[in-house]
């Protein structure tokens, strides 16, 4: 995601994410955690409102997402 603009983009992020994903499969790894750094996953539960409302897991690419307290941090699988 790029630091110069004011709100984290979805589709950046997805593009981010995407060979993080990738590379755990090939390496055999079965992810289910996304750790995004906070505004991303700000970002992201603004578009998963429904989600949040019904008290259910913000899924993406297949993985439930989960809140880095470290703003400096990159998303990252596990």
């Amino acid at each position: 995601m790029r630091a110069d603009t004011a709100a984290p983009s979805v589709a950046a992020l997805l593009d981010e994410v995407r060979p993080l994903v990738v590379g755990a499969r090939v390496r055999g790894e079965a992810p289910s955690y996304l750790m995004l750094p906070p505004a991303a996953y700000d970002a992201v539960a603004a578009c998963r409102v429904a989600d949040r409302r019904l008290g259910l897991p913000m899924i993406v690419l297949g993985m439930e997402i989960v809140r880095s307290d470290d703003p400096a941090a990159r998303p990252r699988v596990f």
